[in-house]
């Protein structure tokens, strides 16, 4: 199970130059490897003049340093997700045009002069012309609002880029004990960030980072992980800049409190709602239960987890009301938030 836990950082004005540097450069090459992985090799010659492989063409671009690998998994996880959606997207145009002209046909059986076929083909041929200009579209780095305010002068050019290169990331490694190559969490409480120099003694930067009394534990925790992935953000608050650190590492499954002595409530995911069933040790069916979805893909990634979570604690107080555990085929244990996510988009 991923545990995420957040701190503040706290660099001094010596060092936010440095600290800005890296947004800078990270985001701009994570762009660059974008553009290379959309476009393909013949971008690729354009550019550089001869085919090389993406991670090369990085790796020249930022000496060789490791930050490319999270970047190379993050731009490949965007591409994919562009993938899936454009091929969702044509099949559900194909079967709104099925739709459309099974109704054109069965309305024409009965009256070849009725006014609703107009409409219906007027309908049929614009998701038709629609569905021919289906195609893969470049994205648009930090969000198409905060393109547009640019363009119409709403925000000024400092404050666009600090929004779009608001975070750069390194995936943890397990690699000659370094539990992460880029970032690293200090036990003195500081956190050791790579740039992008090679220069001797400008490698490295080390910020100190606040650790409250609730953060303490996870703070012991991630020191003693294997391995654990770190995301740095900048956001406004208040009209300053402020910066925190967002740390993930596995934490061991959590015991359920229930077990199934007495029973156990049975999951049914669905498309727009989970079905409980509430049985005895024997299998009878006690009574029965569901908890309806509204439409998740129209939710953007942070609502749908933050309604997810919020539809799934009830799955919890029903289970701990019955006293009794929860189990799927999908899902056998009402801690894995993923796996409920999962089942709940597919």
């Amino acid at each position: 199970m991923i545990h995420t836990a957040k701190f503040r950082i706290y660099p001094d004005m010596l060092q936010e130059g440095k600290f800005h540097e890296i947004f800078t450069i990270y985001n701009r090459v994570k762009r660059i490897g974008y553009n290379l992985l959309f476009h393909g090799e013949d971008y690729i010659v354009a550019r550089f003049g001869e085919v090389k492989t993406i991670q090369q063409c990085l790796m020249s671009l930022c000496h060789n340093n490791p930050y490319v690998n999270t970047i190379l998994v993050d731009n490949k996880q965007k591409l994919d997700a562009q993938q899936t959606w454009l091929e969702k997207r044509r099949k559900y145009m194909t079967k709104q045009i099925k739709t459309i002209t099974k109704k054109i046909n069965a309305i024409k059986e009965k009256d070849t002069h009725d006014k609703r076929l107009k409409g219906l083909y007027g309908r049929r041929s614009s998701i038709m012309a629609k569905l021919h200009n289906l195609m893969l579209k470049p994205v648009v780095f930090g969000s198409k609002k905060l393109f547009r305010d640019r363009i119409l002068g709403k925000i000024s050019r400092e404050e666009f880029r600090i929004r779009r290169d608001s975070s750069f990331c390194c995936i943890g490694k397990q690699q000659r004990g370094a539990k992460n190559l880029n970032i690293k969490v200090l036990p003195d409480k500081t956190v050791k960030l790579r740039t992008f120099s090679k220069q001797k003694g400008r490698k490295w930067l080390i910020i100190p980072i606040a650790v409250n009394h609730v953060q303490e534990k996870w703070f012991q925790e991630i020191l003693n992980a294997d391995k654990y992935t770190v995301t740095v953000k900048r956001k406004f608050f208040k009209g300053e800049v402020r910066y925190f650190a967002y740390v993930s590492y596995e934490i061991p499954e959590p015991t359920p409190h229930y077990g199934y002595e007495h029973g156990a409530i049975g999951l049914d995911f669905n498309y727009n709602f989970v079905a409980l069933t509430n049985v005895d040790k024997n299998g009878t069916l006690l009574s029965y239960h569901s908890i309806s979805f509204g439409n998740l893909h129209s939710y953007r990634k942070n609502k749908r987890e933050y309604y997810i979570s919020y539809k799934m604690d009830k799955v919890v107080n029903y289970s701990s009301i019955k006293v009794k555990g929860s189990w799927s085929r999908t899902y056998n244990s009402i801690k894995n938030f993923h796996t409920i996510q999962n089942a709940i988009e597919n």
